[in-house]
């Protein structure tokens, strides 16, 4: 029986599924259901979150870690300026219609969210005058880290 050699183009190429919501699981159940269909597993999670997973989840976070199959995506990295603007014209044209008023009335709760999800890497002008746009609403507020802010629930999820 001859063995057959693959070139780096003929690898077979992995699926990989994006886990969300959010940067950290709450119920690795779900992870090892993924793990049944997907080769991989992605997460969307800011460099100052990097070490949470293992640190709340060694378990699951470990292995998948040590053997491959769990990749890291920085927001600081992927929501580019481009990825920015995007993002801004798209709120922005939400805050202006007005879909978002009388939210900041309802009991819904505020939400972490990283800055460098909002743009504050990709274009960090505009990312600031997103969040005082949303801020003068009352939609989202400071929070004690420097590197996420409060959001109200329902408004992003990115």
């Amino acid at each position: 029986m001859t063995k057959k050699t693959r070139s780096k183009k003929q690898r077979i190429s992995r699926d990989v599924a994006f886990y969300d919501p959010g940067p950290m699981w709450h119920a690795p159940d779900r992870l090892k259901t993924l793990l049944l269909f997907f080769d991989d597993i992605a997460l969307l999670v800011p460099r100052y979150m990097k070490d949470r997973l293992e640190r709340s989840d060694p378990i699951m976070a470990t292995p998948l870690r040590k053997a491959g199959l769990r990749h890291l995506l920085e927001p600081e990295v992927l929501v580019d300026k481009a990825a920015t603007q995007q993002l801004a014209a798209a709120l922005g044209e939400l805050i202006r219609s007005g879909r978002f008023d009388g939210r900041s009335k309802d009991r819904t709760a505020f939400h972490e969210l990283s800055y460098s999800r909002l743009g504050g890497y990709g274009d960090p002008g505009l990312a600031e005058t997103l969040f005082k746009s949303l801020k003068a609403r009352k939609l989202t507020r400071d929070t004690s880290a420097k590197s996420s802010l409060g959001i109200q629930g329902g408004i992003v999820c990115c």
